[in-house]
């Protein structure tokens, strides 16, 4: 596991970079957006890495790890989920 993250942590530091939710400025409203924006990027994803074998070979608990119905719970402390799935489009910043 150390490997794997290791061997990944540029990529995630970039990916870090690109989004705004650790901008001081950023403002309420545009957090939402991103955040409701995030379940639909995961969803796919972990249900795509779930399906992969080799998990319990490596002794990693995936299925143990999943983000998206924790970004969901999240989006519900701000308003129904529906709410923000079918909202006009905001703008999520990415950094140049």
């Amino acid at each position: 596991m150390n490997q794997l993250r290791l061997a990944t942590r540029d990529r995630h530091v970039a990916l870090e970079r690109q989004l705004p939710l650790l901008d001081p400025a950023l403002s309420r409203l545009n957090y939402q957006h991103c955040l409701g924006r995030s379940p639909g990027y995961f969803a796919p994803l972990e249900q795509a890495l779930l399906a992969q074998p080799g998990w319990d070979q490596i002794g990693f608990a995936y299925a143990d790890r999943p983000k998206a119905p924790r970004l969901r719970q999240d989006l519900l402390t701000f308003a129904t989920l529906n709410d923000w799935l079918f909202a006009p489009a905001l703008p999520c910043r990415l950094a140049a």
